[in-house]
């Protein structure tokens, strides 16, 4: 069969045509390994991301290999950036079917969640600055008597002489305590009204509580700010019974003697709760000490 002269250019023209598309889709198409150096993940995070529905590479009829495109790559770069914000997976499924004006929307409430963590971000960072400081008086003054205003401080009791308390009330209460971390610390204190009973449980500065139920029980005490108290900055092995001793009352203890000859010397007189807690835990010389605080209002 013999084609016109002119027939003949335009059925090579289009073989140029298909080669030269074959070559640029070739040279714009990517294998797994590529995508997953240049992203710096797995291959089986990328296979994850076509499970999620963000990507659908092509599949080689020969090899059965996947080829990934630019549109791809763009898509990828989105969901990395996304990623980089904190929004979950979930969130980015939807993002990808949003319009701009709901974009617009979920990108305006992260900003705002932004906000609360950056938030209690600087109240963590308050706190570290702080327990840095306790740490440096704790290793400068080990031994020493300070007179300082208390802090506002709320503790919850969940043991008392050896007892802990187990039942549902109490093990609501202690859960919204302890969902303040890194706030909580174990508190030991003695209550005036029973002078022989160590109760233990978990402290935290007043400030940093928001649910105002915790307060309304009976497993919940409250020191009050500005109060005048003695603090002593103690050290002791810690398998001493020095610190604490759950088997004696305070004053039959080291501790108490060491804390109220002091008081008799200077004329203090106690004047509230003790309570006392422990700031590090330190190896020295092969061996575990304990750091604390004890703090006794004093007139």
């Amino acid at each position: 069969m013999v084609f016109p002269k002119k027939l003949k250019k335009i059925f090579l023209y289009d073989i140029i045509l298909t080669i030269k598309f074959s070559i640029r889709k070739e040279r714009f198409m990517y294998k797994i390994n590529e995508l997953s150096s240049i992203f710096d993940v797995s291959t089986n995070t990328i296979r994850r991301y076509e499970d999620y529905g963000y990507i659908s590479p092509s599949r080689d009829d020969e090899n059965n290999y996947r080829y990934y495109s630019e549109e791809d790559i763009d898509k990828l770069v989105y969901i990395s950036k996304s990623r980089g914000f904190g929004f979950s997976h979930t969130d980015i499924s939807d993002m990808t079917k949003a319009s701009i004006y709901d974009l617009v929307d979920i990108y305006e409430k992260r900003n705002l969640e932004f906000d609360e963590e950056i938030k209690l971000l600087q109240e963590k960072k308050n706190r570290l600055k702080n327990d840095l400081k306790l740490l440096i008086n704790c290793r400068d003054n080990v031994g020493r008597f300070i007179v300082y205003p208390n802090v506002d401080y709320t503790f919850m009791v969940y043991k008392k002489d050896g007892k802990t308390f187990m039942d549902k009330e109490h093990v609501s209460l202690l859960k919204k305590f302890i969902q303040y971390q890194p706030f909580v610390q174990q508190i030991y204190y003695y209550d005036e009204t029973c002078p022989d009973s160590i109760f233990i449980g978990l402290g935290i500065k007043t400030i940093y509580i928001k649910d105002e139920s915790i307060f309304s029980n009976t497993y919940t005490k409250r020191f009050l700010r500005n109060k005048k108290s003695l603090f002593y900055y103690g050290k002791c092995p810690y398998d001493a019974d020095y610190f604490i001793d759950e088997k004696k009352p305070l004053k039959e203890t080291r501790l108490y003697k060491t804390i109220f000859d002091y008081m008799q010397k200077y004329n203090y007189k106690q004047n509230g709760e003790i309570y006392m807690f422990t700031t590090a835990s330190s190896i020295e010389d092969g061996n575990l000490y304990r750091y604390f605080i004890t703090v006794v209002p004093i007139e």
